[in-house]
């Protein structure tokens, strides 16, 4: 999904990896910092005003990321995710 992003919205994807960046420097968990860069991906898709398209295409992939990513996500709310 990172390399289809970076070659159809560079400033999306950096949008994305500086809320990665900070929140894995915030709670040192990579499953947080990746699936929150995901859903900035997202918004900044909007923010950003992209063809509809692209748009499309990021909503449809970071759902897919959120369902195949559940277990993180559980264990994220539950407080038991590993931390690096």
């Amino acid at each position: 999904a990172l390399g289809v992003f970076l070659a159809a919205d560079p400033l999306s994807v950096a949008v994305a990896a500086a809320v990665f960046g900070l929140l894995f420097a915030l709670t040192r968990i990579v499953s947080l910092g990746s699936l929150l860069a995901a859903v900035a991906l997202v918004v900044s898709t909007f923010v950003l005003a992209r063809p509809v398209p692209i748009r499309v295409l990021a909503v449809a992939t970071v759902a897919l990321i959120i369902v195949m990513h559940h277990d993180n996500i559980r264990r994220i709310w539950a407080g038991t995710e590993r931390t690096l």
